[in-house]
């Protein structure tokens, strides 16, 4: 629903005033009437609307008035300044104003209630996984700390690329070759920068689940601090969605074959070179115990940022912080 269909639905906004219950006859108002509110605004598409003020057909935009016999009258906001006042015209609008501004927040809080569904959806849905990998990263961590820090040290220092390093000689003669270091990327992994993220999915989906919460008291707390509040945790919540994305990402990476064991390989390479003196030693195979703890064939669920996108919640929250002054006048002139 369009925020005009809701004002006409609020009877704030209508686009056939002679339709109006009350209406008086297109006679010319004799006198000041003593008590006027401004009921609504109108806006006609084809015709000028005849005025009760000025006694012509005048204006396509413009203002019922409603008096306090319960009778209706249209004019335009120029008659209406010339004929009630600049104090009465002052009073009236900034009243209709402040309704309108009510009906815009009545109108933005259902609207980004309606459009949270598909983040609860994805919360309910693919929560568990989350809470999984969390818990997966956590035991690899614990039982096998030292070769995963460096595992993860390295793949960090080098932007998701795990290197196999040899030496090897340059030079034309024995006394004149010198040794450099040769590195050859044997795989890259997808996002990592967030591996700092991967033992704290938990704290990220919180802030989610706290974003829905507030979404949905705000129905019935539809307050400025509210939606101030609501500004600036969506901004956190998509912060939020996108470490999340980004640690299923890596996780799906990190656990593909022949990913997976062209790194458990990695890590035996790496493991023999610190055990050189160790005349039998048997294979560890590190990939097959990750694998053990974390499953085979990690499920990629839909991305939580395109969940977050798919809604209009950041185009509400923008409607409503621009619309913070609603010029009734301004309004009545447009067209």
């Amino acid at each position: 629903m369009h925020f005009r269909d809701y004002l006409r639905h609020e009877r704030l906004f209508t686009d056939d005033p002679y339709q109006q219950e009350q209406l008086r006859p297109k006679i010319r108002l004799s006198e000041r009437p003593q008590a006027v509110m401004f009921d609504n605004v109108y806006r006609s598409a084809k015709h000028k609307i005849f005025c009760h003020i000025c006694g012509s057909h005048r204006h396509k935009n413009g203002i019922t008035g409603l008096l306090g016999s319960g009778d209706r009258i249209l004019f335009g906001s120029t008659c209406a300044k010339e004929f009630f006042g600049n104090d009465v015209m002052s009073r009236c609008a900034g009243e209709l104003r402040a309704k309108t501004k009510r009906a815009l927040d009545r109108f933005l809080i259902l609207e980004v209630a309606n459009s949270i569904e598909p983040v609860e959806a994805w919360i309910n849905s693919y929560k568990p996984i989350v809470f999984h990998v969390e818990r997966a990263w956590a035991d690899i961590h614990l039982r096998y700390e030292a070769p995963v820090t460096e595992l993860m040290n390295h793949l960090q220092r080098n932007k998701g690329r795990l290197l196999q390093s040899e030496i090897k000689s340059v030079g034309g003669s024995a006394t004149r070759q010198r040794d450099f270091e040769h590195h050859t990327i044997i795989t890259t992994i997808a996002e990592p920068e967030s591996i700092r993220n991967l033992r704290q999915l938990s704290q990220r989906l919180t802030l989610i689940e706290q974003f829905i919460y507030a979404v949905k008291t705000v129905r019935t707390q539809p307050s400025d601090q509210m939606f101030s509040n609501l500004s600036g945790m969506y901004l956190k919540t998509m912060n939020a969605a996108i470490e999340i994305d980004a640690c299923l990402s890596f996780t799906r990476d990190f656990f593909q074959q022949p990913r997976i064991t062209i790194i458990g390989a990695w890590l035996e390479e790496k493991r023999r070179s610190r055990l050189v003196d160790v005349k039998v030693m048997t294979r560890q195979d590190l990939s097959y115990k990750f694998v053990k703890i974390m499953g085979s064939g990690v499920e990629a669920p839909p991305s939580l940022v395109t969940s977050l996108n798919s809604t209009e919640i950041p185009e509400k929250l923008s409607l409503r912080n621009a619309s913070s002054q609603i010029d009734i006048v301004s309004h009545c002139r447009r067209g």
